[in-house]
């Protein structure tokens, strides 16, 4: 029996290592009988679990999935045969491979995500826990994940266990996950944490879809699950928001676990993410005041005045914040986005005794071409004009025509960043 066990498991590990093994055991599942002392019931469990057929079916031409697919059925197939007697156990164990995983957390299961403008809090508490895993290729791999069949859009997994772990003061508890899939994919949505002497016990939800399984999108920012290997992928940093760490790497935006390939690393962390603007969603923190509009966006028409103004808008009652680092003129309310405006732009900003004017010629003296600028920080500027910090003002914007022919231009935010 265990001879026969032996053979089993040399074949799934063959399968799942190679492309051509695994091919030709879909097509013909007699593959593998001699060379690995594979039974009858042995191939029939076998192509059962893999492709999720009858085992009375003759061939697998009517199933197309990647390779990937069948691999986490047979990844599932290979952890109960693992779990099987200390005597199989002993077997494996040589080819087992340890994954380290680090998970972040607030230690708060009510309030799961870091604030906006407190990221810090979600990088205080942590638990740690390790698998035992033959062939991992992907981070789903690493925490003994299968895909069921046939998901549906939201669809979430039942409790799939990691076992026992850590917290950062040593207290044992389990700790389990679920996962959810979106858009095609499978994405981590939560993680619980049990049997922990202290108050971190609870499930930590951060959906990367809706309760309902919508996909976030536009300015919604819900918290997530974010993966790297070889350490944190982000840092909190109270002025900059998160920032990218050396030496790490990281997903494609939107990259599920699933996808991910380990390439040999075996330290694995989760952090509670915020969606930043990398991933089409405003920015994480409140490092701006609210932004000042001084322009809204002219499409483009025929001139009517040629040389004289064709917009104006006056803005009062407009305070310097004390704390400001800097003032930029953008096209967002972040302060992001090129500006522009066919062809001039005048944004008088007048103190009590002083005055400061940023002025911008985008047709480069009628040279026929309209040249956008990046955001432009003006904070130098006021403070060399003595409007200083604290200082409140009135804004005049004005667009002008100078080269006849079209008007256009970009809108216009002012924001303050402290």
């Amino acid at each position: 029996m265990e001879k026969e066990r032996n053979g089993l498991d040399q074949f799934i590990s063959k399968l799942m290592s190679d492309d051509d093994t695994l091919k030709k055991f879909l097509v013909d599942p007699t593959n593998g009988r001699q060379e690995y002392s594979i039974t009858k019931a042995e191939r029939a469990v076998l192509r059962r679990v893999t492709a999720h057929l009858s085992n009375k079916s003759k061939n697998g031409y009517g199933i197309q999935r990647d390779l990937g697919s069948y691999r986490r059925s047979l990844r599932l197939l290979q952890n109960v045969l693992h779990s099987h007697g200390a005597a199989h156990a002993a077997i494996t164990s040589t080819d087992d491979t340890t994954y380290s995983f680090h998970v972040y957390i607030t230690g708060d299961p009510n309030n799961p995500g870091a604030p906006y403008d407190n990221p810090g809090v979600a990088y205080t508490n942590y638990v740690t826990f390790t698998t035992s895993v033959d062939n991992a290729v992907t981070v789903a791999d690493a925490m003994n994940f299968a895909s069921p069949s046939n998901p549906s859009q939201g669809q979430k997994t039942d409790s799939i266990s990691l076992g026992q772990g850590s917290d950062k003061d040593g207290n044992q508890g389990n700790i389990s996950y679920a996962a959810v899939y979106n858009n095609n994919n499978w994405y981590v949505l939560e993680f619980t944490l049990s049997n922990f002497a202290s108050s971190i016990n609870g499930t930590y939800t951060l959906p990367f879809v809706l309760p309902d399984g919508t996909p976030v999108t536009g300015t919604d920012r819900f918290p997530f699950w974010f993966f790297s290997l070889n350490g944190k992928a982000i840092s909190p940093n109270s002025n900059q928001g998160y920032l990218l760490t050396d030496g790490v790497t990281e997903g494609d935006d939107g990259e599920s676990f699933v996808d991910f390939k380990l390439n040999g690393s075996n330290n694995i962390v989760w952090q509670p993410i915020s969606p930043d603007m990398d991933y089409g969603f405003g920015p994480c923190f409140q490092t701006h005041y609210t932004p000042i509009v001084l322009g809204v966006p002219i499409l483009e028409k025929d001139v009517v005045h040629v040389g004289q103004p064709f917009y104006t808008n006056i803005v009062k009652n407009v305070q310097i914040p004390t704390d400001a680092t800097n003032a930029y003129l953008a096209l967002n309310p972040d302060g992001t986005g090129d500006i522009r405006t066919d062809d001039t732009v005048t944004i008088l900003i007048q103190g009590t005794s002083s005055s400061y004017t940023y002025f911008m010629d985008y047709s480069n003296c009628c040279s026929g071409r309209i040249t956008p600028t990046g955001p432009q920080d003006i904070l130098a500027g006021l403070l060399k004009a003595d409007i200083l910090l604290g200082d409140t003002v009135t804004i005049t914007t004005t667009y002008a025509d100078k080269c006849g022919g079209k008007i256009s231009s970009s809108g216009y935010f002012l924001v303050f960043e402290k």
